[in-house]
């Protein structure tokens, strides 16, 4: 058994120290889950080629935003620093820093900010806490599932409001983006193509308001 660690943990390190040469910086959680996203919108893009035309172009522009995001954050270490800064400058998203910029938060003391941050209900983790990238990770899996079964217009509002639920969103933000995220599926659907009603492998449909 000790053995068996030994190599485990050597391996690691040695996947750890390839990273960290590739990377220009030490491989973490995040990076694992930027690998996940990669490869499952790696999936996707490639996948949709089995797809009707019209039904093949809501997953692609959604895979390929997803890619080009994921490498440049893989590799933002090769970036120049304004693009870098920008690509890889975390943001709470409904934070006092998203709203009004963070110089002016920094004139006032720490509590406004850890309201803010409690407001906007996301979840935060250490940087090498496996259970954010665990969760986001079996959330998107659970995403391509129920596309295939039941279609992407249901499955992405059924997305959005478990992740929601899982940051801990206030109740009125996660309805809010649920909503948002189903009119946007619906518009495409009413647009361009009713194909994403459809599981892509079952042919499931079930009923459009």
């Amino acid at each position: 058994m000790d053995q068996i660690k030994g190599a485990a943990v050597s391996v690691q390190q040695s996947v750890a120290d390839v990273g960290e040469i590739v990377l220009r910086e030490r491989p973490t959680m995040e990076h694992v889950l930027l690998v996940l996203f990669l490869a499952a919108a790696t999936y996707m893009y490639l996948g949709a080629s089995e797809f009707a035309a019209a039904a093949a172009v809501f997953p692609r522009v959604t895979a390929g935003v997803t890619i080009v995001l994921s490498i440049l954050l893989l590799f933002r270490n090769y970036l120049p620093g304004p693009i870098r800064s920008f690509v890889a400058e975390p943001m709470q998203l409904g934070s006092k820093e998203a709203i009004m910029g963070e110089d002016e938060d920094d004139d006032g003391d720490d509590e406004p900010a850890e309201e803010s941050t409690q407001q906007a209900g996301a979840y935060t983790y250490d940087i090498d806490d496996p259970r954010g990238p665990a969760v986001t990770g079996f959330l998107c899996v659970l995403y391509m599932v129920l596309t295939f079964t039941i279609g992407m217009l249901y499955a992405t509002p059924i997305f959005v409001a478990l992740y929601a639920y899982w940051a801990k969103m206030e109740k009125f933000r996660a309805i809010s983006l649920t909503i948002l995220s189903f009119v946007i599926a619906y518009a495409f659907y009413s647009l361009i193509t009713s194909d994403i009603a459809i599981g892509f492998y079952t042919e499931w449909r079930l009923p459009v308001p």
